[in-house]
């Protein structure tokens, strides 16, 4: 399976703003000249459906058979990013200047690895939803994006810091996971 995961689109509180809206369907339209999706996944929340919404408006070679799974991983009723925001999650990331690195910085070492570890399990439960081969896009949320990478074993200071719509693509075969920045 090779798995575009992307952060959403620029928001605007809870939901999508109308650039990040019109940003989504534009990329859309961008990789729709050079990519076939088989299958399209969101995240937990709203707007990273809405994203997801407005990118397939954009997608020119978009076929109806294509399915929608659930949610990429799945951290429950939001108990746990209230959790990371009672820690001191946005200073965290103002001061180290990402998502990632800020819940690094506010995160035990244990507790890092084990929600690097329930991130990559949300994609490893795509892979085994889809047959080998399949050509998958998501939209999901930093820094779940960048810890599914981290558990599968790439080093805090190589995932780089992702703006809204850039990913990282998961290339998992026979149960081995590679990571690499989108380009």
């Amino acid at each position: 399976m090779n798995f575009e995961y992307r952060r959403h689109g620029l928001k605007n509180g809870n939901n999508i703003s109308k650039e990040g809206l019109e940003a989504a369907e534009a990329l859309g339209i961008e990789l729709g000249r050079s990519r076939d999706y088989d299958v399209v996944v969101g995240g937990n929340e709203s707007r990273t459906w809405q994203t997801l919404a407005s990118f397939l408006l954009g997608l020119a070679n978009y076929q109806h058979g294509q399915r929608a799974l659930p949610p990429v991983a799945n951290f429950g009723d939001g108990t746990l990013f209230k959790s990371w925001l009672d820690r001191g999650l946005a200073d965290a990331v103002k001061k180290t200047g990402s998502n990632i690195r800020g819940l690094a910085a506010i995160l035990t070492p244990e507790e890092f690895m084990a929600a690097a570890q329930n991130a990559l399990q949300g994609v490893m439960n795509v892979a085994a939803q889809v047959s080998n081969g399949s050509v998958v896009i998501g939209f999901g949320h930093s820094p779940i994006i960048e810890l599914a990478a981290i558990g599968a074993g790439m080093k805090l200071e190589d995932v780089p810091p992702l703006a809204e719509l850039e990913g990282l693509e998961f290339e998992v075969a026979d149960a081995t996971v590679t990571v690499k920045p989108l380009k």
